[in-house]
């Protein structure tokens, strides 16, 4: 689909809130790998096609930014993909998950200090998307990891170095955008020392 974005298809279905729904109910209850890394993707894509890279600019989308904040008795997205990082073994979904999650932190912490925002006094947090205990949680077990595969171990199998690469980028965002203190890697202060020296 992102070779297609231009025609119009990619922007259509951003337009169309039914889509992201249904990748949220998606989220919400479905367990099954295979359909989750064809949302997984999908949702790339909408993420992929709203970051201008070569300006190094997000493009706010209401409609993405409606999925992306949290919903009252429900999961936010942010915390669905930490439960997924942190529990698949399905190497496929974990490089997708952990290439979404990055870009989600680069959007989320794009519109929350755009300057219209800070014009118009209405600047959100950037906690609205995610919770202290989710970043926190990817931090330790990202540690984790990337200790294992300094020591040859990996994640099981399918622990290749580009997930190990993918996982030091959500790690450096998470730090970059404040959302983790240095002082919040406690026991893991070491890995995460090496990771951004």
């Amino acid at each position: 689909m992102a070779s297609h974005w231009d025609c119009g298809i990619g922007p259509y279905l951003l337009n169309d809130m039914d889509i992201l729904k249904l990748c949220r109910s998606i989220l919400w209850t479905e367990n099954d790998a295979r359909v989750l890394l064809e949302t997984t993707r999908l949702l790339n894509t909408f993420l992929v096609c709203s970051i201008d890279t070569s300006h190094q600019t997000v493009i706010e989308h209401d409609h993405l930014t409606e999925f992306l904040s949290p919903v009252t008795m429900a999961p936010s997205i942010f915390h669905q993909y930490a439960l997924i990082i942190c529990n698949t073994l399905y190497s496929e979904l974990l490089l997708k998950s952990l290439e979404l999650m990055t870009r989600i932190v680069v959007y989320t912490n794009a519109i929350t200090h755009s300057l219209s925002k800070r014009k118009q006094n209405l600047t959100e947090e950037i906690s609205k998307f995610m919770d202290k205990s989710d970043t926190l949680i990817l931090l330790h077990w990202g540690a984790e990891r990337l200790e294992e595969e300094g020591r040859g171990v990996g994640i099981g199998m399918g622990f290749h170095r580009g997930i190990a690469k993918n996982v030091m980028h959500l790690l450096w965002a998470l730090m970059a955008y404040g959302l983790i203190d240095i002082t919040d890697c406690g026991i893991f202060i070491s890995p995460c020392i090496e990771l951004f020296d």
